[in-house]
Protein backbone atom coordinates (compact mmCIF):
# COMPACT_ATOMS: atom_id res chain seq x y z
CA UNK A 1 0.00 0.00 0.00
CA UNK A 2 1.56 3.25 -1.33
CA UNK A 3 0.91 5.90 0.57
CA UNK A 4 -1.23 4.25 3.56
CA UNK A 5 -0.57 3.56 7.04
CA UNK A 6 -1.40 1.21 9.62
CA UNK A 7 -3.81 2.60 11.81
CA UNK A 8 -5.43 -0.85 13.94
CA UNK A 9 -7.61 -3.41 13.26
CA UNK A 10 -11.33 -3.72 13.71
CA UNK A 11 -11.23 -6.26 16.27
CA UNK A 12 -15.58 -6.90 16.96
CA UNK A 13 -18.99 -4.43 17.21
CA UNK A 14 -19.83 -2.36 20.11
CA UNK A 15 -23.83 -2.42 20.45
CA UNK A 16 -26.07 -2.67 18.17
CA UNK A 17 -25.47 1.20 16.62
CA UNK A 18 -23.16 0.22 14.04
CA UNK A 19 -19.68 0.51 16.47
CA UNK A 20 -16.79 -0.85 15.18
CA UNK A 21 -14.21 -1.82 18.00
CA UNK A 22 -10.29 -0.83 16.54
CA UNK A 23 -7.60 -1.98 18.51
CA UNK A 24 -4.88 0.37 17.55
CA UNK A 25 -1.72 2.21 19.38
CA UNK A 26 -0.88 4.37 16.76
CA UNK A 27 1.13 6.95 18.08
CA UNK A 28 -0.91 9.70 15.82
CA UNK A 29 -4.02 8.14 16.33
CA UNK A 30 -5.48 11.63 18.10
CA UNK A 31 -5.59 13.33 14.65
CA UNK A 32 -7.46 10.64 13.26
CA UNK A 33 -9.71 9.08 15.47
CA UNK A 34 -11.78 12.10 15.02
CA UNK A 35 -15.17 13.07 12.99
CA UNK A 36 -14.68 13.36 9.46
CA UNK A 37 -11.41 12.08 9.15
CA UNK A 38 -10.83 9.49 6.18
CA UNK A 39 -10.28 5.99 6.73
CA UNK A 40 -9.35 2.91 4.40
CA UNK A 41 -10.76 -0.78 4.61
CA UNK A 42 -10.00 -2.88 1.68
CA UNK A 43 -8.85 -0.14 -0.16
CA UNK A 44 -12.52 1.46 0.01
CA UNK A 45 -12.70 4.81 1.69
CA UNK A 46 -14.69 5.74 4.98
CA UNK A 47 -16.10 9.16 6.72
CA UNK A 48 -15.31 8.63 10.43
CA UNK A 49 -18.84 9.70 11.79
CA UNK A 50 -18.54 9.51 15.46
CA UNK A 51 -15.64 8.66 18.07
CA UNK A 52 -15.24 7.57 21.51
CA UNK A 53 -12.61 5.78 23.68
CA UNK A 54 -13.87 2.51 25.53
CA UNK A 55 -11.44 0.98 27.83
CA UNK A 56 -8.37 -0.07 25.62
CA UNK A 57 -10.24 0.08 22.30
CA UNK A 58 -10.64 3.12 19.86
CA UNK A 59 -15.10 3.22 19.00
CA UNK A 60 -16.07 4.62 15.56
CA UNK A 61 -18.76 4.72 13.35
CA UNK A 62 -18.37 5.20 9.69
CA UNK A 63 -20.64 6.78 6.81
CA UNK A 64 -23.32 6.69 9.18
CA UNK A 65 -23.79 3.20 9.20
CA UNK A 66 -26.05 3.19 12.58
CA UNK A 67 -27.36 -0.65 12.16
CA UNK A 68 -24.75 -3.48 13.32
CA UNK A 69 -25.78 -5.52 9.93
CA UNK A 70 -24.10 -3.14 8.07
CA UNK A 71 -20.95 -2.95 9.69
CA UNK A 72 -20.47 -6.88 10.67
CA UNK A 73 -18.26 -7.40 7.22
CA UNK A 74 -15.34 -5.37 9.04
CA UNK A 75 -14.74 -7.68 11.99
CA UNK A 76 -11.25 -8.39 11.91
CA UNK A 77 -10.01 -5.87 8.78
CA UNK A 78 -7.46 -3.99 9.06
CA UNK A 79 -7.89 0.36 9.01
CA UNK A 80 -5.24 2.27 7.02
CA UNK A 81 -5.25 6.37 6.86
CA UNK A 82 -2.98 8.24 4.17
CA UNK A 83 -0.18 9.74 5.38
CA UNK A 84 -0.34 13.03 3.66
CA UNK A 85 -3.65 13.42 5.61
CA UNK A 86 -1.99 13.20 8.79
CA UNK A 87 0.06 16.85 8.45
CA UNK A 88 2.70 15.96 9.64
CA UNK A 89 5.16 19.00 10.86
CA UNK A 90 8.66 19.24 9.76
CA UNK A 91 9.77 18.12 13.48
CA UNK A 92 7.73 15.58 13.30
CA UNK A 93 7.94 11.43 11.75
CA UNK A 94 6.53 8.33 12.55
CA UNK A 95 8.17 5.53 14.10
CA UNK A 96 8.14 3.50 11.36
CA UNK A 97 10.38 5.87 9.30
CA UNK A 98 12.85 5.25 11.89
CA UNK A 99 13.09 1.67 9.79
CA UNK A 100 16.77 1.65 8.12
CA UNK A 101 17.82 4.93 9.37
CA UNK A 102 21.82 5.12 10.17
CA UNK A 103 22.45 5.50 13.88
CA UNK A 104 25.66 7.93 13.90
CA UNK A 105 26.70 8.63 17.68
CA UNK A 106 30.03 10.97 17.92
CA UNK A 107 30.34 11.27 14.22
CA UNK A 108 30.76 7.42 14.17
CA UNK A 109 28.56 4.73 12.71
CA UNK A 110 26.83 2.24 15.15
CA UNK A 111 24.68 0.38 12.45
CA UNK A 112 21.19 0.96 11.54
CA UNK A 113 17.75 0.72 12.89
CA UNK A 114 16.45 -2.92 12.12
CA UNK A 115 13.10 -2.83 14.27
CA UNK A 116 11.12 -1.09 17.12
CA UNK A 117 10.25 -2.50 20.06
CA UNK A 118 7.09 -0.61 22.07
CA UNK A 119 7.57 -1.22 25.76
CA UNK A 120 6.77 1.66 28.10
CA UNK A 121 9.19 3.61 25.78
CA UNK A 122 9.90 2.92 21.90
CA UNK A 123 13.54 0.97 21.75
CA UNK A 124 14.97 0.97 18.67
CA UNK A 125 16.91 -2.58 17.63
CA UNK A 126 19.67 -1.04 16.02
CA UNK A 127 21.24 -4.27 13.22
CA UNK A 128 25.08 -4.42 14.86
CA UNK A 129 26.74 -6.96 16.51
CA UNK A 130 25.73 -7.87 19.04
CA UNK A 131 22.06 -6.45 18.71
CA UNK A 132 21.47 -3.41 20.99
CA UNK A 133 19.10 -1.17 21.75
CA UNK A 134 18.78 2.56 22.21
CA UNK A 135 16.16 4.11 24.04
CA UNK A 136 14.12 6.71 21.75
CA UNK A 137 14.23 9.89 24.64
CA UNK A 138 16.04 12.94 24.46
CA UNK A 139 18.84 11.68 26.41
CA UNK A 140 20.23 9.53 24.05
CA UNK A 141 18.66 11.18 20.76
CA UNK A 142 19.91 14.40 19.55
CA UNK A 143 17.97 14.81 15.57
CA UNK A 144 16.16 12.67 13.81
CA UNK A 145 17.19 13.55 9.82
CA UNK A 146 14.20 11.46 8.06
CA UNK A 147 15.27 13.04 4.93
CA UNK A 148 18.99 11.57 5.11
CA UNK A 149 17.81 8.21 7.04
CA UNK A 150 20.10 9.53 9.92
CA UNK A 151 19.51 9.50 14.25
CA UNK A 152 22.37 11.15 15.56
CA UNK A 153 22.79 10.39 19.03
CA UNK A 154 24.80 11.02 22.18
CA UNK A 155 26.29 8.46 24.79
CA UNK A 156 24.54 5.45 22.60
CA UNK A 157 27.49 3.81 22.05
CA UNK A 158 28.17 2.81 25.76
CA UNK A 159 24.53 1.01 25.81
CA UNK A 160 26.17 -1.80 23.22
CA UNK A 161 26.20 -5.11 25.02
Amino acid sequence: MNDYIYLGTITSTHGIKGELKVKSDFEFKDRCFKKGFNIYIDNKSFSISSYREHKQFDLITIDNMLDINLINQYIGKEVYILKSDLKLKDNEFLYQDLINCEIIDNKKSLGTVRDLRKTNIILLEIDFQPKYFIPLVDEYIEKVDIQNKKIYTKGAEELIL
